[in-house]
Protein backbone atom coordinates (compact mmCIF):
# COMPACT_ATOMS: atom_id res chain seq x y z
CA UNK A 1 0.00 0.00 0.00
CA UNK A 2 1.42 3.35 -0.99
CA UNK A 3 1.94 6.12 1.54
CA UNK A 4 -0.63 8.35 -0.19
CA UNK A 5 -3.28 5.65 -0.09
CA UNK A 6 -2.54 4.95 3.61
CA UNK A 7 -2.88 8.63 4.52
CA UNK A 8 -6.06 8.94 2.48
CA UNK A 9 -7.68 6.33 4.75
CA UNK A 10 -7.75 8.88 7.58
CA UNK A 11 -9.13 11.80 5.58
CA UNK A 12 -12.89 12.46 5.60
CA UNK A 13 -13.00 13.80 2.05
CA UNK A 14 -10.30 11.60 0.54
CA UNK A 15 -9.90 11.40 -3.22
CA UNK A 16 -10.77 7.81 -4.16
CA UNK A 17 -8.41 7.98 -7.12
CA UNK A 18 -5.29 8.03 -4.91
CA UNK A 19 -3.05 4.99 -5.51
CA UNK A 20 -3.14 2.28 -8.11
CA UNK A 21 -6.27 0.44 -9.21
CA UNK A 22 -5.15 -2.70 -7.39
CA UNK A 23 -4.72 -0.79 -4.15
CA UNK A 24 -8.09 0.95 -4.58
CA UNK A 25 -9.77 -2.45 -4.97
CA UNK A 26 -8.46 -3.49 -1.53
CA UNK A 27 -9.59 -0.30 0.23
CA UNK A 28 -13.29 -0.37 1.06
CA UNK A 29 -15.45 2.31 2.71
CA UNK A 30 -15.59 0.09 5.82
CA UNK A 31 -11.80 0.01 6.04
CA UNK A 32 -11.73 3.80 5.72
CA UNK A 33 -14.33 4.13 8.52
CA UNK A 34 -12.34 1.83 10.82
CA UNK A 35 -9.12 3.71 10.12
CA UNK A 36 -10.76 7.08 10.91
CA UNK A 37 -12.30 5.68 14.14
CA UNK A 38 -8.92 4.31 15.21
CA UNK A 39 -7.28 7.67 14.55
CA UNK A 40 -9.90 9.48 16.66
CA UNK A 41 -9.45 7.01 19.52
CA UNK A 42 -5.68 7.36 19.36
CA UNK A 43 -5.99 11.17 19.43
CA UNK A 44 -8.41 11.04 22.38
CA UNK A 45 -6.09 8.66 24.26
CA UNK A 46 -3.09 10.90 23.63
CA UNK A 47 -5.03 13.96 24.81
CA UNK A 48 -6.24 12.19 27.97
CA UNK A 49 -2.73 10.96 28.75
CA UNK A 50 -1.34 14.46 28.31
CA UNK A 51 -4.03 15.93 30.60
CA UNK A 52 -3.38 13.27 33.22
CA UNK A 53 0.37 13.85 33.19
CA UNK A 54 -0.13 17.64 33.38
CA UNK A 55 -2.56 17.31 36.29
CA UNK A 56 -5.51 18.68 34.31
CA UNK A 57 -7.48 15.42 34.33
CA UNK A 58 -11.13 15.67 35.31
CA UNK A 59 -13.25 12.60 35.89
CA UNK A 60 -16.51 13.33 34.09
CA UNK A 61 -18.34 10.32 35.48
CA UNK A 62 -20.29 10.73 38.69
CA UNK A 63 -18.77 8.78 41.57
CA UNK A 64 -20.90 5.81 42.55
CA UNK A 65 -23.25 6.49 45.42
CA UNK A 66 -22.28 4.21 48.24
CA UNK A 67 -24.89 2.86 50.59
CA UNK A 68 -24.38 3.93 54.18
CA UNK A 69 -22.58 1.34 56.22
CA UNK A 70 -24.02 0.24 59.53
CA UNK A 71 -21.76 -1.33 62.10
CA UNK A 72 -22.80 -4.14 64.41
CA UNK A 73 -22.31 -1.79 67.37
CA UNK A 74 -24.86 0.60 65.86
CA UNK A 75 -27.35 -2.21 65.36
CA UNK A 76 -26.94 -3.35 68.96
CA UNK A 77 -28.09 0.07 70.16
CA UNK A 78 -31.14 -0.12 67.93
CA UNK A 79 -32.31 -3.49 69.24
CA UNK A 80 -33.88 -3.71 72.62
CA UNK A 81 -36.29 -5.77 74.67
CA UNK A 82 -39.11 -4.20 76.69
CA UNK A 83 -40.73 -6.17 79.51
CA UNK A 84 -43.37 -5.96 82.20
CA UNK A 85 -45.30 -8.81 83.83
CA UNK A 86 -45.68 -11.76 81.49
CA UNK A 87 -44.93 -9.68 78.36
CA UNK A 88 -41.63 -9.27 76.55
CA UNK A 89 -41.50 -7.28 73.32
CA UNK A 90 -38.47 -6.94 71.02
CA UNK A 91 -37.93 -3.67 69.18
CA UNK A 92 -35.46 -3.14 66.34
CA UNK A 93 -34.85 -0.64 63.57
CA UNK A 94 -35.06 -2.31 60.17
CA UNK A 95 -32.99 -1.54 57.07
CA UNK A 96 -35.86 0.65 55.89
CA UNK A 97 -35.33 2.93 58.93
CA UNK A 98 -38.65 2.00 60.54
CA UNK A 99 -39.10 0.50 63.99
CA UNK A 100 -40.30 -3.11 63.97
CA UNK A 101 -41.78 -4.76 67.06
CA UNK A 102 -42.21 -8.47 67.85
CA UNK A 103 -43.98 -10.04 70.80
CA UNK A 104 -41.48 -12.45 72.37
CA UNK A 105 -43.43 -13.65 75.42
CA UNK A 106 -46.90 -13.33 76.84
CA UNK A 107 -50.43 -14.36 75.91
CA UNK A 108 -51.92 -13.61 72.49
CA UNK A 109 -54.26 -10.68 71.96
CA UNK A 110 -51.93 -7.89 73.09
CA UNK A 111 -52.01 -4.45 71.50
CA UNK A 112 -49.41 -1.67 71.67
CA UNK A 113 -50.51 1.94 71.89
CA UNK A 114 -47.96 4.21 70.21
CA UNK A 115 -48.70 7.92 69.68
CA UNK A 116 -52.45 7.32 69.82
CA UNK A 117 -52.19 4.52 67.30
CA UNK A 118 -52.97 0.90 68.16
CA UNK A 119 -50.69 -1.84 66.81
CA UNK A 120 -52.00 -5.40 67.32
CA UNK A 121 -49.38 -7.99 68.26
CA UNK A 122 -49.25 -11.73 67.67
CA UNK A 123 -46.61 -13.89 69.36
CA UNK A 124 -43.65 -14.42 67.01
CA UNK A 125 -44.90 -12.05 64.29
CA UNK A 126 -43.38 -8.69 63.44
CA UNK A 127 -45.34 -5.43 63.15
CA UNK A 128 -44.23 -1.96 62.04
CA UNK A 129 -44.38 0.88 64.57
CA UNK A 130 -43.15 3.58 62.18
CA UNK A 131 -40.17 5.92 62.15
CA UNK A 132 -38.87 8.24 64.79
CA UNK A 133 -36.78 7.73 67.90
CA UNK A 134 -36.90 4.64 70.05
CA UNK A 135 -39.48 5.15 72.83
CA UNK A 136 -38.47 5.13 76.51
CA UNK A 137 -41.41 2.89 77.40
CA UNK A 138 -44.24 1.13 75.63
CA UNK A 139 -47.89 0.97 76.65
CA UNK A 140 -49.38 -2.50 76.10
CA UNK A 141 -53.01 -3.52 76.51
CA UNK A 142 -53.68 -7.23 77.02
CA UNK A 143 -56.79 -9.13 75.87
CA UNK A 144 -58.51 -8.40 79.21
CA UNK A 145 -57.93 -4.63 78.82
CA UNK A 146 -55.24 -4.33 81.51
CA UNK A 147 -52.53 -1.78 80.83
CA UNK A 148 -48.87 -2.80 81.06
CA UNK A 149 -45.99 -0.29 80.99
CA UNK A 150 -43.11 -2.02 79.25
CA UNK A 151 -39.63 -0.62 79.98
CA UNK A 152 -36.27 -1.59 78.48
CA UNK A 153 -35.11 -4.85 80.01
CA UNK A 154 -31.53 -4.76 78.74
Amino acid sequence: MSRDLYESLFEEDADPAVGSEEEEAVVSPTLRAFARAAARRRAAHDLATEELLDGRHVDEEEPPVEAPVRLAAQDAGERSVYADGPFRVGLRRGPDGLLHVRQLDGPAGATLEVDGRFVPLSPGESAVLGGGPRPDRLKLLDAAGRVWRLVPAD
